[in-house]
């Protein structure tokens, strides 16, 4: 008797409360999508990060498109390029990876942000890339990772080391719980591995042979 009442008075009360439950939620949807029109820029998006100021930034086609949550603003490449990747480091700095292409936005006095491109400090043998797929932020540098090469740019030297793969790069990217870690894929569909860096070298962590069926890991940490 007593878990029916309770089970009744429970329903009474869900019953009562659910209009003003509702009632709160007015006004436009929680999700909205934006219209080439409407920001008056290229309809593909390639990526998209977020600065500490909850500024949004949109890697499209034709540019960087800056959204404040107001306006919209445009923000070219120093070839004008695509846009392939964006990331954020722990002091806001926005890293921006394009074609032929890569570098930072730097605000100026105003606050307005800008381009700089960082491919100036490049060999000109080193000169010759094309899509920047992935921007990789860990501690004390930037990686810039494109099919046929990878760039690391230091912060606190300023300078830039490239590595070059065995086949094609692919994917780059950091690992939860390995501090200050970077890894990057070499291969092709049947033949790959997973490089490390380790002590400014890419050694490798991880690879696999589908042709062989064959699956090692060559190192503990």
């Amino acid at each position: 008797m007593k878990k029916a009442l309770s089970f009744l008075i429970f329903n009474i009360i869900i019953q009562l409360s659910s209009p003003l439950l509702f009632s709160q939620i007015k006004g436009n949807y929680l999700l909205h999508n934006y219209l080439a029109k409407e920001f008056k820029g290229h309809q593909q998006s390639w990526c998209a990060t977020q600065d500490k100021r909850g500024v949004m930034y949109f890697g499209s086609s034709e540019c960087i498109m800056e959204y404040d949550g107001v306006n919209w603003k445009k923000i070219f490449t120093s070839n004008n390029s695509v846009v392939r990747s964006l990331a954020v480091d722990e002091k806001a700095t926005v890293w921006v990876g394009g074609y032929g292409d890569f570098g930072y936005l730097e605000p100026d006095i105003s606050g307005k942000q800008s381009f700089v491109s960082l491919t100036g400090l490049l060999e000109k043998e080193d000169m010759n890339f094309a899509d920047v797929w992935e921007t990789v932020v860990t501690t004390g540098c930037t990686y810039f990772c494109t099919r046929t090469k990878l760039f690391r740019y230091n912060y606190k030297t300023k300078n830039i080391t490239v590595w070059e793969p065995e086949f094609l790069f692919n994917t780059g990217f950091t690992m939860s719980g390995k501090e200050n870690s970077f890894f990057i894929s070499d291969g092709t569909d049947n033949k790959n591995k997973i490089l490390r860096m380790k002590n400014d070298s890419l050694q490798i962590w991880f690879y696999w042979n589908l042709c062989e069926w064959q699956v090692q890991f060559t190192t503990k940490n």
